[in-house]
């Protein structure tokens, strides 16, 4: 459609430049949309219409304010409001849109981490690039953990296994193992076991069929128990693992 006269109200100002700014309403729900109503040269019916002018519009789909940058072909653009004009702590999250603050317009280390609530960062809210490098492999390290901060409730059952424990700190392995039988050496599978590892292994129960364990040996993930001769499936062997 094009501009109709009928529908714009002048609210204040003068037809003449000494009378400074001129301000006008203009309003069509019916038939134009804001972005054809911006279009070049759209109030050129504007009698004595003149740069810096304001118009309020609302067209078809919202409202919006211009200012008029050119005439002959009468030239607007969107109307900004400077900082000057909008009085501290008046925008409030209410007023900001889903996802409007975007990085570009935070200053590099102006969000510390005592501005933020707890959890209110997600990862929904982060690039993709920075979800998927949140934690590098063995980025996180004692230096970055407060003394004390980690208790026992905060680890899974079974989390720690025997390559993440400190040299000589606690045995790898400890455990009560029953024979299987069928050979006179077994394997007794323990994950994280190498074979530079330590095994204290002693008869704790003979079965029925006597026998002599003569040594236990480490290998990569396992432990292997060699006896005098079949043991049967009733010889019990305390195992004890250490990394030396």
């Amino acid at each position: 459609m094009a501009f109709s006269s009928v529908k714009l109200s002048r609210i204040s100002g003068g037809a003449s430049a000494a009378n400074g700014v001129t301000v006008y309403c203009y309003k069509d729900t019916a038939t134009d949309n804001l972005a054809t109503i911006s279009g070049s040269g759209y109030f050129n019916g504007v009698t004595n219409i003149r740069v810096g002018d304001i118009i309020f519009v609302e067209g078809s789909d919202g409202r919006d304010v211009y200012s008029v940058t050119a005439t002959g072909t009468v030239t607007v653009e969107e109307y900004n409001t400077s900082t000057t004009t909008v009085a501290d702590g008046s925008i409030t999250t209410a007023k900001l849109a889903n996802d409007a603050v975007t990085a570009d317009k935070l200053a590099n280390n102006s969000v510390d981490t005592s501005a933020l609530q707890a959890n209110a960062v997600t990862e929904g809210k982060l690039a993709t690039a920075v979800s998927n490098k949140l934690l590098a492999v063995d980025a996180v390290d004692s230096t970055h953990i407060a003394a004390n901060a980690v208790d026992t409730a905060a680890i899974a059952n079974g989390a720690v296994t025997g390559v993440k424990m400190a040299t000589g700190l606690l045995p790898l392995s400890k455990q009560l193992y029953t024979t299987t039988g069928g050979s006179a050496s077994e394997d007794v599978s323990i994950g994280g076991v190498s074979a530079t590892d330590i095994v204290l292994a002693t008869l704790h129960t003979v079965g029925s069929t006597p026998r002599q364990l003569d040594r236990a040996v480490c290998a990569a993930g396992k432990v292997t128990l060699h006896f005098s001769d079949d043991p049967s499936n009733d010889h019990k062997v305390n195992l004890l693992v250490y990394r030396p």
